[in-house]
């Protein structure tokens, strides 16, 4: 009897750790490819470069601006720039800085995907979902070669992908509750609430990255479709 209660322990348990390791591998993968200088064409512009000057500054990368990018970038630069200071290490090159901000994106994104596809793969005899075959997903994405180089420079995109994650994640968690009365007449609050978080996550791309905001539109129509 105590196996079979223990069995979902150990499900979670190898779950957390597989994640883990994905992450860390992911963090290593990126950082020893760090984008550590420019290209020769880059130098007469473009937006790689107009970033960077944005995250130092704190001022618009360009017409949409991507503040939330930008401002985070800006505290990223400048704390590690300030710490390394502070413990007599100061660090010359301001580029991999930079671009590390993007790989802490990306692997908020990678985390959220593991988790992402661990939910949709529930089953009874996996309650928390098939970590094989979301470790292989997240992994296949991470190196990617999209995935791979925004990850490693200074833009914005791996932040976009992380903020769509984890859209769809909530939305996951808001559709398990959809539709079942009893379920929600025991916890509508947090019910209502995951649908708040929801909105909310829908509204930062107005102040992120606009193209995120494509996802809304199909998204009210599923949730008004579930809950009329």
């Amino acid at each position: 009897m105590s196996s079979v209660t223990d069995q979902p322990a150990g499900q979670r348990r190898t779950a957390i750790l597989a994640g883990a390791a994905l992450l860390v591998l992911g963090a290593a993968l990126y950082l020893l490819t760090l984008d550590n200088g420019f290209a020769p064409g880059e130098l007469v512009g473009g937006d790689l470069i107009t970033h960077q000057y944005a995250q130092v500054e704190a001022r618009p990368s360009n017409a949409p601006g991507y503040p939330l990018y930008t401002m985070g970038g800006w505290a990223w630069f400048h704390g590690l720039r300030g710490l390394s200071a502070a413990v007599g290490s100061p660090l010359p090159n301001p580029i991999p800085i930079l671009s590390s901000y993007s790989t802490l994106w990306a692997i908020l994104a990678l985390g959220l995907l593991y988790a992402l596809v661990l939910r949709l793969t529930r089953s009874p005899a996996r309650p928390y979902g098939n970590w094989v075959v979301a470790w292989l997903v997240a992994a296949f994405y991470a190196v990617t070669y999209f995935f791979w180089y925004y990850a490693t420079t200074t833009e914005q995109y791996t932040s976009a992908i992380a903020q769509t994650l984890a859209i769809v994640y909530v939305y996951v968690v808001w559709a398990e509750g959809a539709g079942n009365g009893a379920a929600r007449e025991e916890g509508i609050g947090r019910h209502e609430w995951t649908l708040v978080l929801l909105a909310f996550f829908c509204g930062l791309s107005l102040a992120h990255m606009l193209t995120v905001a494509f996802i809304v539109p199909p998204l009210v129509v599923a949730v008004l479709w579930q809950e009329p």
